[in-house]
């Protein structure tokens, strides 16, 4: 049967759409997207609602296939032994809101491996072990019903994650050993190694989530851009000048432009024309300014 063209179908579509791309509902306010719609059907545009619309839509959409999902996830896992979880929690930009998400990994009978999404919840109150274990016992229990299958837990190395399964451990209705079924996410204790080997290089702050950052006197211009007489190179120096540099262009709109022009006159079949900074919460960020400062070197 042919989906029928109106407003709800028109915004379930661009809901969809935004949604797998990652594109932000504030795009459907932009005149060129207006535009776009326009062009491919006069009738649309005066269709489109806005953001706050949009949004509220995209809950709806939820609200009415949460079931749905939550009934295939039953089928998919049923029959599996064992289910292993990762769990993780953060709070969006300006901590006004704290997130805590659960994956379950597992094995078919067919040896083939497979994840999903289990849970992503708002989290009200304070981040510690205690709080976040009603959170972690809420999505394991009452969405799948899964303590009977819980295999093993990976976390980051946060003391509150062990405060979290200690607790959950202690549950008469679960079965599950922290000294031997917890697990401290590789990726977080190689963040860890590196932070201490940057250490040595700059600046770095008490908080495991904060930038690493270097003095204000080595992101003088100067500082920056003059060459070094060779006696006090080091790779602190090599870092704090690629670091201040990445901050110094990045800094401005307008310097960004002039850099790209530079480089382009130095490298005109380049397709790389800015500088990378840094970023603690990005995953190999430092290694990749590193490689951009050698590919525009």
């Amino acid at each position: 049967m042919e989906e029928r063209f109106n407003p709800d179908t028109l915004k379930t579509r661009i809901v969809e759409f935004f949604a797998d791309a990652d594109i932000a509902f504030s795009i459907v306010e932009k005149q060129s997207f207006h535009d776009l719609i326009g062009f491919l059907n006069t009738k649309a545009e005066s269709m489109l609602v806005q953001q706050e619309a949009l949004k509220n839509h995209a809950t709806d959409i939820y609200i009415a296939t949460r079931d749905i999902v939550i009934e295939k996830m039953k089928k998919d896992i049923r029959g599996v032994d064992v289910i292993h979880f990762t769990t993780d929690y953060w709070t969006t930009k300006g901590n006004n809101y704290g997130f805590m998400s659960l994956t379950g990994h597992w094995v078919d009978a067919k040896f083939e491996l497979h994840q999903s999404l289990l849970g992503l919840k708002n989290v009200e109150g304070s981040h510690e072990g205690k709080n976040l274990e009603k959170y972690y016992y809420k999505m394991v229990a009452e969405n799948f019903d899964l303590l009977n299958v819980h295999g093993h837990a990976t976390v980051d190395n946060g003391s509150n994650n062990s405060t979290l399964l200690e607790a959950f451990g202690r549950r008469d209705d679960v079965i599950f050993d922290k000294e031997d079924k917890m697990h401290i996410c590789v990726a977080h204790v190689l963040k860890l190694v590196a932070r201490d080997g940057l250490a040595q290089f700059g600046k770095v702050d008490d908080d495991e989530d904060d930038e690493v950052v270097v003095e204000r006197s080595a992101m003088s211009i100067g500082a920056i851009v003059d060459r070094p007489d060779g006696a006090d190179v080091s790779i602190e120096t090599v870092y704090q000048r690629i670091k201040g540099f990445a901050t110094f262009v990045n800094g401005s709109t307008q310097r960004k432009e002039q850099f790209a022009c530079a480089v382009k006159l130095q490298q005109p079949n380049s397709h790389v024309v800015a500088v990378i900074g840094d970023v603690s919460t990005r995953w190999n960020s430092t290694y990749q300014m590193f490689l951009r400062a050698l590919q525009l070197r």
